[in-house]
């Protein structure tokens, strides 16, 4: 690759062999052809002037090249309450800083939110330019925003109905004799603890996936699955939960892990009819061509899980039921093993049950 300067003084990288006039054809395809929008300026006391736009600019925004070129984008697609923070971007991409951000900007359907990021450049006669591209993500964040309302609306009041639900239940249960009514209020109750259960796993999956709240750190392994396994220990005392890990792990992820094990820990207990269920919770560190992975793994002896299921932990299978009868655990442990960047498979185990096996890059 080397340095070259096509007849606008303008700096090119080009491949060995390739002439300048190449190297600009190749630029000019790929400028014109993104779909998202973009502005090409040229900063002329201190205002971004405009010097070309791509086609998407000109859907988007509604202006042909030769109305807006050779004037201050600004005047163009700004809204006014926007001014400032656009003369901020301004000021940092002239420095030569780039920018990044989700903006608000005027469009031919009215103010649309974008992913701009601002990407500066200096000609060699000194002169700065940049480049504004334009994402538009206004679609994405409403329904976001939807469902965020819609999902706590939905899970504060589910909670609230479940727990007067199981209050008149417990009345009825103490205050009958009728053992089919006794009966009945009984089963009331566990229904009620199931949805309250399930909509404790929705907050869950609020928590993992609210990109604003995801901190990576070193976990210690080992540690982690001696906790979790000591949980469930005193949870469930007619369950064998046994342990095989190495002296020392480390991982570096979020620490939404411990949720996911708790997760395929207490399905494996619970899914199983037998009297003393057998789960073993398990961590390796292996070296597979140039990465080093850590596997952790719960085995278990209860009944295979259904190809249904499996699906749900399969983020390309294409299935997006919800209506697979194990409530949102799986489909939890799938995304917060999607969020750390692992992956998931499900294996039929030597204890005659079910291993699933969650791999991260080390």
């Amino acid at each position: 690759m080397t340095d070259t300067v096509d007849d606008k003084g303008e700096d090119k990288i080009v491949s060995q062999g390739e002439t300048d006039q190449e190297s600009s054809h190749r630029f000019k395809y790929l400028f014109h052809n993104m779909e998202d929008a973009a502005v090409e300026f040229e900063f002329v006391e201190n205002r971004p002037i405009v010097r070309a736009v791509n086609s998407a600019f000109t859907n988007i925004f509604g202006y042909e090249k030769d109305t807006i070129e050779g004037h201050p984008l600004n005047d163009f697609i700004i809204p006014e309450a926007h001014e400032g923070e656009s003369h901020l971007f301004d000021t940092r991409t002239e420095s030569g800083e780039h920018n990044k951000a989700v903006v608000r900007r005027e469009t031919t359907s009215g103010v649309r939110r974008f992913l701009y990021r601002g990407i500066p450049y200096e000609r060699r006669d000194g002169s700065s330019y940049g480049f504004a591209i334009y994402s538009n993500i206004t679609e994405e964040t409403r329904r976001e925003h939807r469902l965020q309302v819609l999902h706590r609306i939905l899970r504060h009041n589910l909670r609230n109905k479940l727990n007067v639900i199981n209050g008149l239940a417990e009345r009825i249960e103490t205050n009958q004799t009728d053992i089919e009514t006794v009966e009945a209020a009984q089963g009331i109750q566990a229904k009620t603890t199931d949805l309250t259960h399930l909509s404790a796993e929705a907050g869950n999956i609020e928590r993992i996936l609210d990109r604003t709240k995801r901190v990576e750190t070193s976990i210690d392994v080992v540690d982690l699955c001696e906790r979790v396994v000591s949980e469930y220990r005193s949870a469930y005392p007619e369950a064998e939960i046994t342990l095989n890990l190495p002296r020392s792990l480390t991982l570096t992820a979020t620490d939404h892990i411990e949720i996911a094990l708790q997760e395929l820990v207490e399905n494996a207990v619970e899914h199983n009819d037998s009297a003393t269920p057998k789960v073993r919770l398990a961590a390796t560190q292996a070296r597979s061509g140039q990465k080093e992975w850590i596997t952790i793994s719960v085995a278990d002896d209860g009944p295979m899980i259904q190809q249904g299921e499996k699906q749900i932990m399969n983020p390309n299978s294409g299935s997006d039921q919800l209506s697979h009868g194990s409530g949102l655990g799986l489909r939890l442990v799938q995304w917060i093993t999607d969020v750390a960047g692992g992956t998931i498979t499900v294996d039929e185990s030597d204890l005659g049950g079910n291993i699933v096996e969650l791999q991260f890059k080390q």
